[in-house]
């Protein structure tokens, strides 16, 4: 559908959402199966036992010779008879799968020959059904013939009459949406939350139950609604250790509980979690091994099952952090989920079929989640210029241009270093239209475009800072940013000035800003941005040891004093920090600077000196003594920094399994920078034992490896015969690599990727990617289209 013409049809309130469990058609699908004669194939097929191995091929088109299993694939659609039909249940089970899709595209004279093959299958299915719950019902989902299928299930339903749980798979393979199914499902799922065995049995059965139906590969298209309370005492039987399967279990079979929110505290759990964890969270994968995590591509049903489960606002995040990591596999895989997730909700509400949303978003919400993710998308991989027709097209439409996505633009063109451009678009916005929250982002934005602008020019940062962290008109205010730096020592280091007398203060130039671009505190961010500029413009025998103790003593006595107001009237403070909020940023930039040769750079490139380890070894003990930020305000960094460079370069073996069990603690998940220097440590003792103990670790956890270090790494897994050599991890790498060229060229040969996802053309004619001055006048049209441009009315506060 076009997706232009869907928005324009969908203008409406969602009304209230009919939770039936069963559509109309899925009825008349069950009806029309109940038709088959439910009868047992053992009377027709009781001349028809295995007799031990036959001829497969007589004479078929070999002249007498025995068709080799090989050949399978290559016969002719026409052949007859079917070598299929008078196999044995061993030879049957010794076919993979397309062989066994080939041979029974071939189609038979009678029925009657078919019946050896459906006594076979049917014995099949109901021996591996419990086992091989994947397998076993590839025999069925392959069948295209209705005579076979329905001739099969009616014996397998027979079969299955006293065991519930075999009825239910069964079930769940024909007919996901269907009566039966449903009914089976709750009558189970009620049977095991009533049993009076202990909750570590009734956990057994649960996951085992619902990881024999993820495993099959049907999709279910209609959400099966769990009431609030009944997931409760679900979730409850689930230990934290089966958080990802169970995750994966919901996805798979797209169910949900009636409240959404409900799945919060699992998905945060995951998300926090080890990369494995991660990854199920934003694919649903069932049982991940280490290598599925380079995987590129997914099938279609995985596809069809996360748009399923997906909601708006998931796939928005996970798009925009594929794009953030400049992941151009990941970017258009969900960019492309969402489009269809959006088109498959709306058409679902014009449709009247509103039983499988249970997401709350507004239209309004919704087309802007798609449009944000587009132009993120078109302005990391195509340029930042390329905004411009992306937004005409907005315009065009009728379809509101936010601030947020003023601000979208603004920070990709200061990433991208476009900083006279970036500087036109703030002057183009009228203040007086923002609210404050609008107002503390663009002030924000500004202050991150100085530092990209000046990253080693500490005044003039400081300039801004103390002009755009004060209230109006209010000297006292005013100060408190100046004092602040002065309290930390920042003042004396950048003005290489001892006194901390008022009359330095003039010192600061302060940068000319409109007054309306002031806001009355300093969020921790702003600070982080102080010291990383400042100790960037030192030279580095000016970044002694001293003088880093120094600064995170200072530093640490004022988040001491601000702490210590929590309990008190904190609105007045100014530092924007307290217990809740604390994030250990500061401490990891010192860290970073005393142990990295090369403090800006990616690698492990790490200083030889033993005081600076000392050093960085005294703060981060200081710091985990005297502060303990919240888990989602905590980073492995700092971690992985003191452990590689404590065992790979001061073989510090009981400091660094401190690091690690505090790691732990604190809930981190284990990195590739944490666990490689633990197996190096001991392979190069000759401790194999206790190095291949890590790698299992690493392997259990689906760490990231990182692409030199690991190649090193597969060398040893091969020298030592470890388990996993990291063959296939390394093919799926390669695979993810082509892809991601692949991906990168049909980019830049379409130039723009919103005229093949949008529902409409984007015109890229005239584009002002290499054209400064049309890049101006575009943006200067186009922002008098919103309500941020200095030519819209305001009122006055």
């Amino acid at each position: 559908m076009n997706v232009l013409r869907l928005l324009h049809r969908t203008r409406f309130t969602q009304k209230g959402l009919n939770r039936c469990f069963l559509s109309s058609e899925a009825v008349n699908l069950e009806k029309k199966r109940d038709t088959v004669l439910d009868k047992s194939l053992d009377a027709s097929c009781s001349t028809e036992r295995e007799k031990g191995s036959v001829n497969l091929g007589y004479n078929i088109f070999t002249g007498g010779n025995v068709v080799g299993k090989k050949e399978y694939i290559r016969l002719d659609p026409t052949t007859y008879p079917n070598p299929l039909y008078n196999m044995s249940k061993a030879e049957m089970l010794a076919l993979n799968e397309k062989e066994y899709k080939h041979l029974t595209q071939i189609p038979y004279k009678s029925h009657d020959e078919t019946n050896k093959f459906c006594y076979n299958i049917t014995n099949i299915v109901d021996e591996l059904i419990m086992t091989n719950t994947k397998k076993a019902v590839k025999y069925l989902t392959t069948l295209r013939d209705d005579y076979l299928h329905s001739t099969i299930v009616a014996s397998l339903e027979n079969k299955f009459k006293r065991d519930n749980i075999k009825s239910s798979l069964l079930e769940y393979t024909i007919n996901p949406s269907g009566v039966k199914f449903r009914s089976s499902f709750f009558r189970i799922l009620d049977n095991i939350l009533k049993s009076d065995a202990d909750n570590e049995r009734k956990t057994q059965v649960l996951m085992e139950y619902l990881i024999k139906l993820a495993s099959i590969d049907v999709v279910n298209e209609n959400v099966i609604v769990l009431r609030a309370g009944f997931f409760d005492k679900i979730f409850a039987l689930v230990p934290a250790s089966s958080y990802a399967e169970f995750y994966a279990c919901l996805l798979n079979i797209n169910i949900q509980p009636s409240i959404l929110s409900k799945l919060y505290p699992l998905k945060y759990t995951l998300v926090m979690g080890s990369n494995s964890e991660k990854f199920v969270v934003r694919t649903g994968w069932l049982k991940p091994k280490w290598h599925d995590l380079q995987t590129p591509v997914f099938s279609e049903n995985h596809k069809r099952r996360m748009i399923n489960f997906f909601s708006v606002k998931d796939l928005r995040q996970y798009a925009i952090f594929a794009i953030q990591k400049k992941d151009i596999v990941d970017s258009n895989l969900y960019m492309g989920l969402l489009l269809k997730k959006f088109e498959r909700k709306y058409t679902d509400i014009i449709d009247g079929k509103s039983d499988n949303i249970l997401e709350k978003t507004s239209f309004t919400y919704d087309i802007q989640a798609v449009l944000t993710v587009v132009l993120k998308h078109v302005m990391t991989f195509s340029g930042p210029k390329n905004c411009i027709p992306v937004l005409k097209y907005m315009i065009d439409n009728n379809l509101e241009i936010k601030f947020d996505n003023i601000l979208t633009i603004l920070q990709h063109l200061r990433e991208s270093q476009n900083f006279e451009e970036a500087l036109v678009l703030i002057n183009e916005i009228n203040l007086h239209t923002l609210n404050s929250t609008d107002t503390e982002k663009l002030v924000h934005e500004i202050l991150l475009l100085i530092k990209s602008k000046y990253p080693k020019t500490p005044k003039i940062y400081l300039g801004y800072v103390v002009s755009m962290l004060s209230k109006v008109n209010s000297q006292v205010e005013g100060n408190q940013c100046i004092n602040l730096l002065d309290k930390l020592g920042i003042i004396s280091l950048v003005y290489k000035n001892n006194t901390t007398e008022p009359s330095s203060y003039p010192e600061i130039k302060r940068a000319n800003v409109d007054p309306l671009l002031t806001i009355p505190s300093m969020q921790q961010e702003v600070l982080l941005n102080v010291y990383e500029i400042l100790l960037n413009s030192l030279d580095p025998s000016e970044r002694t040891p001293e003088m880093i103790v120094k600064m995170y003593s200072n530093y640490s006595n004022i988040i001491i004093e601000e702490i210590s107001r929590d309990s008190a009237d904190s609105t007045d403070k100014f530092l924007k920090v307290d217990k809740d909020n604390l994030n250990d940023q500061v401490v990891t930039l010192f860290i970073k600077h005393l142990i990295k040769r090369k403090p800006e750079s990616n690698g492990m490139i790490l200083s030889n000196s033993t005081l600076n380890y000392d050093t960085a070894k005294f703060i981060m003990n200081d710091f985990i003594e005297n502060f303990m930020p919240s888990r989602k305000n905590r980073s492995v960094f700092p971690f992985e920094l003191l452990i590689y460079c404590g065992l790979m370069i001061h073989n510090d073996y009981a400091f660094a399994s401190r690091m690690i069990r505090v790691s732990r603690s604190w809930g981190l998940p284990f990195s590739f920078n944490q666990i490689y220097p633990f197996i190096m440590y001991h392979y190069t003792k000759g401790e194999y034992k206790q190095a291949e103990s890590w790698y299992r670790e690493l392997v259990k956890h689906g760490v990231k490896a990182k692409a030199s270090p690991v190649k090193n790494l597969f060398k040893i897994a091969r020298e030592l015969n470890w388990g996993v050599t990291g063959f296939v991890y390394r093919k799926l790498g390669i695979h993810r690599n082509h892809k991601r060229r692949e991906e990168m060229s049909r980019i830049h040969a379409d130039q723009l990727i919103p005229h093949t996802i949008l529902g409409t053309p984007v015109s890229s004619e005239n584009s002002s990617a290499a054209n400064p001055e049309q890049f101006t006048e575009d943006i200067a049209f186009i922002l008098k289209h919103t309500d941020v441009s200095k030519s819209a009315p305001y009122h006055e506060a």
